[in-house]
């Protein structure tokens, strides 16, 4: 493949056991055969650079690290995560997170993969602190699944 992707000219593959002993009948129709598989299966011959999709990969990763550090930046400005918290800016970002997702579920625009028709009982971890909260203004986190409207 990666001969193939960095656009070799001659591709020989040997039998898979040529380094030990002396290739059988069945070694040497796979390596026969790399080619063949390389073309109908990867879809080598029906793309113009396989190799161009990394950029792509890359790019929606800066992506992601720019958008992170910016929320990070956000909520150092804010104090810290336990000062955003109390100001309930985590809660709220999360809850739009939430509520734009389950939007474009139900609106076609993204799909899920892997939703059990059989509901489970969701688990709930918490976090020890060792300072309580004791504000009652404080909006904690609710658990909820976002595949719970979708399950049967």
């Amino acid at each position: 493949m990666s001969a193939v992707i960095g656009g070799c000219d001659v591709l020989s593959v040997h039998g898979y056991d040529t380094a030990f002993r002396p290739s059988d009948d069945f070694s040497e129709r796979i390596a026969k055969n790399i080619s063949i598989i390389l073309k109908e299966e990867a879809l080598f011959d029906k793309v113009a650079d396989p190799a161009a999709g990394s950029y792509y990969i890359e790019n929606l990763t800066l992506q992601l690290i720019d958008a992170a550090w910016t929320l990070f930046l956000e909520i150092e400005t804010k104090g810290g995560l336990m000062s955003a918290f109390e100001q309930n800016f985590i809660q709220e970002l999360i809850e739009k997170s939430y509520d734009y997702q389950l939007s474009a579920l139900k609106n076609h625009k993204s799909r899920m993969v892997g939703v059990n028709s059989l509901q489970e009982a969701p688990t709930v971890s918490t976090i020890q602190s060792s300072q309580p909260i004791n504000d009652s203004t404080l909006k904690l986190l609710i658990n909820k699944r976002i595949s719970r409207d979708f399950e049967h």
